[in-house]
């Protein structure tokens, strides 16, 4: 029993070593073709973002954007792990991703650098002492474009809140079912009861709030209203 546990073991270290090779492979490939296409490239543009992983460290993604036959293409560069989210990580992050990733010399890069796409946070836009800021002092062109999807998400933000309807909802009812389950683990097992009873699947009320606030609020209600 011992000798088939340990043969499995093998096998699975095996197939994680198989799967990891193959990953650095495609991301070589990859990357090579996008140093290709930046070092022919006129202009190019960066977006970037942040997020936190699976292990809560705080991550920052970095995409290329280009122009391919009158196409706009846009291409992932990086993901570097940053100890700060603040303005000056961040840049040593970019050249990170931009010079030991993708294998193009940061003069080279920001040479070409037209425009940063990103959220409107204060690091990241902040004319004195934001990531902006910082990439002037490389490429003085270079203008800053405040991501239209992290705009309208706040316009809705902005426009729900001005409804009476959203605080009943938003406010009291969803967040309290969220603490109310969050805070108990006798309430989530009886909450799971009572699905497996109703042959229906369990749904923990989620938390309303937090930088994706559309999504989370989404999520919110269709984990109340979803049959």
């Amino acid at each position: 029993m011992a000798m088939s546990t340990t043969w499995s073991e093998r096998g699975k270290d095996w197939q994680d070593i198989q799967k990891l090779w193959v990953g650095n492979a495609i991301a070589k490939v990859e990357r090579k073709s996008l140093a290709s296409v930046i070092n022919t490239a006129k202009f190019v543009s960066v977006l970037s973002d942040g997020s936190t992983d699976s292990a809560v460290c705080e991550q920052e993604m970095f995409f290329v954007r280009y122009v391919e036959d009158g196409r706009p293409i846009v291409k992932f560069a990086a993901s570097v792990h940053v100890e700060r989210s603040d303005s000056p990580s961040i840049l040593s992050a970019m050249q990170k991703a931009i010079s030991h990733y993708v294998k193009v010399p940061c003069n080279a890069f920001f040479s070409k650098l037209a425009e940063l796409g990103c959220d409107g946070a204060s690091n990241m836009t902040g004319q004195r002492n934001g990531l902006i800021a910082l990439l002037k002092k490389e490429q003085p062109s270079v203008v800053v474009v405040h991501c239209f999807t992290h705009m309208l998400e706040l316009v809705f933000k902005d426009a729900s809140k001005s409804s009476s309807l959203h605080e009943k909802v938003a406010a009291t009812l969803l967040m309290g079912l969220y603490y109310f389950y969050h805070r108990s683990t006798v309430n989530q097992a009886m909450l799971k009861r009572c699905s497996s009873s109703l042959k229906r699947k369990v749904r923990i009320p989620t938390r309303v709030g937090g930088t994706r606030w559309v999504g989370h609020l989404h999520s919110a209600l269709e984990s109340v209203i979803s049959p």
